[in-house]
């Protein structure tokens, strides 16, 4: 039969070593200090991020919102100042990849999540909430100190329809409306899909240079047709007043509206009031000439 020598370990350590007992509890002791303390504070496992806002390309004229939110799955961050010196994020992310949002806030839009909703009204957009941009996409945290520049990226067009009368329309048109369906009222800031099918409402006023205009921002068109309705109120030969409408499909024209929104478009068309030859007393409301026009100058970076 094999024995077993016992191993007798002396209380007191040979001459030039350090308890090995000893060792273990100031271990033990120094983790127990730093979760008691504050584990963020070891900064073992975590990550500072220091984060720049790029808003170019942008619509001349919008000026650069004052302050953004910042969304991560662990953390947000609704007064982070919009200067041009980074902005050093006070929460401490643990080392991981995580999905970033960045927004502005903007009159008539509400944010929710990752989805993005423009106010409306019995099915229409409101024409003019303030102008609104988003940023998203995935950042690794695997490091003491990362850096994130975001390209924020404008999400409202302005878009303007441009009528001209032509003949006799323009000393007999007193009033034009126009309504455009197939307009999208939601966004995903994810994939920057649009939904929510809803209509756009245009006033159009009258200007100086003989044309009707009317502008709205929109967050972009949805997969369906884009039906251009217009509605003008006219001066009858015999002194009264009568509404006559008509309807034309834009959709192939306004293909690509969704992307590039920092560039304006502008529908233009002339109208015509043409007599019905079947019936004279009826006046038909004519549209030709309809065009789409891409406006050039922005802020660039």
């Amino acid at each position: 039969m094999k024995t077993v020598e016992k191993c007798n370990v002396s209380k007191k350590s040979k001459a030039g070593h350090f308890p090995v007992y000893l060792l273990g509890f100031l271990f033990l002791y120094g983790i127990s200090a730093c979760i008691n303390d504050n584990l963020d504070d070891c900064r073992i496992g975590y990550g500072s991020v220091r984060v720049s806002t790029n808003w170019t390309p942008r619509s001349e004229g919008i000026e650069i919102p004052q302050s953004y939110t910042l969304h991560t799955d662990k953390f947000v961050d609704s007064t982070l100042l919009t200067a041009n010196e980074p902005v050093l994020l006070s929460y401490k992310f643990p080392h991981s990849m995580y999905f970033v949002c960045i927004h502005n806030k903007a009159d008539g839009i509400t944010v929710n999540d990752k989805t993005v909703r423009v106010d409306t009204v019995d099915g229409w957009v409101k024409p003019n909430p303030g102008w609104f941009f988003s940023y998203s996409g995935y950042l690794l945290v695997a490091d003491d100190s990362i850096s994130l520049t975001a390209r924020m990226r404008q999400q409202l067009r302005l878009f303007t329809i441009e009528l001209t009368p032509k003949g006799d329309a323009a000393e007999r048109l007193v009033s034009l409306n126009a309504t455009l369906n197939g307009v999208a009222s939601e966004l995903n800031m994810d994939n920057e899909y649009v939904s929510g099918t809803a209509g756009a409402a245009f006033r159009l006023t009258a200007f100086p240079d003989k044309t009707w205009q009317a502008s709205a921002r929109l967050l972009g068109l949805t997969d369906g047709e884009q039906i251009l309705t217009l509605t003008a109120g006219i001066r009858a030969s015999s002194g009264d007043s009568l509404q006559v409408a008509n309807k034309v499909n834009v959709s192939q024209l306004l293909i690509g509206f969704n992307v590039n929104k920092e560039y304006p478009i502008t529908l233009k068309a002339n109208i015509l009031l043409n007599t019905d030859p079947n019936n004279p007393q009826n006046v038909i409301l004519g549209i030709s000439d309809m065009e789409v026009i891409y406006g050039t100058s922005i802020v660039a970076a």
